[in-house]
């Protein structure tokens, strides 16, 4: 299952819950960590993790074409011309 990031609407907390995909926006069930208040957490959208090389969580390499790809897009991501 999926790792989703949520915020408490009440203590701003923000933690993570191992939901299915079809349930990843139904808050009613999910209690905050902090406060223990349920149903008042916020789902946020966030980027996916990327693992790539030895000791990913497959315990494989990815393969070229990945590395190729995030080699593309960290040289496309220019701020003010300034490469990051």
């Amino acid at each position: 299952m999926p790792t989703y990031d949520y915020q408490c609407s009440e203590c701003d907390h923000v933690f993570e819950a191992f939901r299915k995909i079809s349930e990843r926006n139904d808050i009613s069930e999910l209690v905050c960590p902090a406060c223990t208040r349920g149903g008042s957490s916020n789902y946020i959208m966030s980027s996916p993790m990327i693992v790539s090389g030895v000791g990913s969580l497959s315990g494989r390499k990815t393969d070229a074409g990945w590395k190729e790809t995030l080699s593309k897009i960290k040289e496309a991501n220019l701020i003010n011309n300034i490469k990051t």
